[in-house]
Formats: structure tokens, C-alpha cells, sequence
């Protein structure tokens, strides 16, 4: 992302049991994406990161992650954050988007998180260490 965003959210999202990771991958890329994106247009950046299989992720205790997917969602504004706010809530598109969902998402483990970004200087740091 080139513009730093005033808005991110975070959500954590794990997919209903039974569904497979690929075919969770291909329905959210395929479907559900194109769908939030339709219904708000004024997203600037919308990235998916899947946990890779067999990855270190998990729970503390060595079980299943918490998670299949963490999505990120930018705003450039907070007006345009607002405007996704109305837009979400409105019948019509809650309606439509809780549909989807439970197409594929476990929706009672759904965690979302309003952020806030920091970034750390990574080249000031290789330059220092050369």
C-alpha cells in the first residue's frame, strides 16, 4: 500500500467445519470478496493471509490455529471507514453478507479489531548493521 490508511481493520476468520481449506480459499477469493468489495467500493486495500499448511501456527498449547485467515481491510479516511459502517448495516447488505458468510466461515469465532499501524524502520536498521 502506497498511502498509509486511517482506518484498518483486522479480522480473524476461521472456516466451518467440514470445508476444506482449498475449497475455503476458493469461495472467499471467488465469492465473498468480490461481494464486500461490490458493496464497498471505497476500501483502498483488501488483502487475505491464509495459514499455510503445516505451519507453526496455533494455539499455545500445540493445537489448531485460531484462525484460517486474516483479512485486512484499509480506509483512507475515516469518512470512507463511516460510509462502510452504513453501508454494512444496512438490511439489504447485512442480510446478503450474513448469507455468504455462512457459506463458508465459522461465524462464532469471528474476531475483528480495529488497528492501528505502526511500521518499524527495517532499512534504517539493515543500513546500521552493514
Amino acid at each position: 500500500m502506497s498511502k498509509k490508511a486511517a482506518v484498518k481493520i483486522i479480522a480473524l476468520l476461521k472456516r466451518k467445519p467440514g470445508l476444506t481449506m482449498e475449497a475455503f480459499i476458493h469461495y472467499y477469493e471467488n465469492n465473498h470478496a468480490p461481494l464486500v468489495l461490490k458493496i464497498a467500493p471505497f476500501i483502498v486495500d483488501y488483502r487475505r493471509n491464509y495459514a499455510r499448511s503445516g505451519s507453526a501456527l496455533g494455539s499455545l498449547d500445540g493445537g489448531a490455529p485460531d484462525c484460517d485467515v486474516i483479512t485486512e481491510a484499509w480506509f483512507a479516511t475515516k469518512e470512507d471507514f463511516d460510509k462502510f459502517n452504513t453501508e454494512a448495516v444496512k438490511p439489504e447488505n447485512r442480510d446478503v453478507i450474513i448469507r455468504d458468510e455462512l457459506n463458508f466461515l465459522d461465524r462464532g469465532s469471528m474476531r475483528l479489531f480495529i488497528v492501528e499501524e505502526r511500521e518499524s524502520q527495517i532499512s534504517a536498521r539493515i543500513g546500521a548493521s552493514s
